[in-house]
């Protein structure tokens, strides 16, 4: 099955139905567990049906980025040079220089995936907590508004939690992913849970996925249990 925007992953994309437009995908985990592996992936595959991708970042550094992303198969400097790809790394400021300059930088051009890598440094620049739910609720549905394609949100969970401090954001997203990864034996495992789906059930909440050289971010869906026929 095609969709129209697309994880880059067609396990993925059968797990949670693809990528519909006007969707915000929220993509959640500790430090090293992949977060941005997956939403580079989603940027560069939506280039490969030429979909204009804008990935704003705080730290991440483009040359760094292009050439790690460039080991699991991720052509983000192809996209770039195809004019499919903006890569904008902006500066920590004040909460209101953040969140005009994202706006500034949408209505500038038009693009169907915007990856903003992370929400973090904008949650950290609002200290109340009752300003910092009003300021998410207002300023991500204003900007789901003006995606008319995929909003990809990341954010980094402090290391012993499994939630943001604020609930908000998984409130509005349509889709949460939360990435995981621990040694168990020696080697590095990875999970990957489903925490939310708007309008669909979830069938399956959490399965395994590897970050793979040349191939990117690989799902493996477990196999759907037999239904059990009564009357024999």
């Amino acid at each position: 099955m095609s969709y129209t925007y697309t994880t880059g992953s067609r396990d993925l994309d059968e797990l949670i139905g693809g990528l519909q437009p006007s969707t915000m995908l929220l993509v959640l985990g500790h430090p090293g567990a992949g977060k941005t592996t997956l939403t580079s992936q989603i940027c560069y595959a939506n280039t490969l049906n030429n979909k204009k991708c804008l990935y704003i970042t705080f730290y991440e550094d483009k040359e760094k980025l292009f050439r790690n992303m460039t080991r699991v198969g991720i052509d983000l400097r192809d996209s770039e040079q195809r004019g499919l790809l903006r890569f904008i790394k902006l500066p920590v400021a004040s909460i209101d220089e953040l969140l005009n300059a994202i706006v500034s930088l949408l209505i500038g051009d038009t693009y169907e995936v915007v990856v903003i890598d992370s929400i973090n440094p904008i949650l950290d620049a609002i200290q109340n907590r009752e300003s910092q739910r009003a300021v998410l609720l207002n300023f991500f549905y204003q900007l789901s508004s003006m995606v008319k394609g995929v909003l990809v949100t990341v954010a980094e969970v402090p290391l012993g939690r499994e939630f943001l401090d604020t609930g908000v954001m998984d409130f509005i997203a349509d889709i949460v992913i939360y990435l995981k990864h621990r040694v168990e034996h020696g080697l590095l495992s990875r999970l990957m849970e489903i925490r939310k789906i708007r309008g669909a059930p979830l069938t399956i909440s959490e399965v395994p996925f590897l970050i793979i050289e040349g191939e990117g971010v690989r799902v493996f869906i477990p196999p759907k249990p037999a239904r059990v026929l009564s009357g024999r």
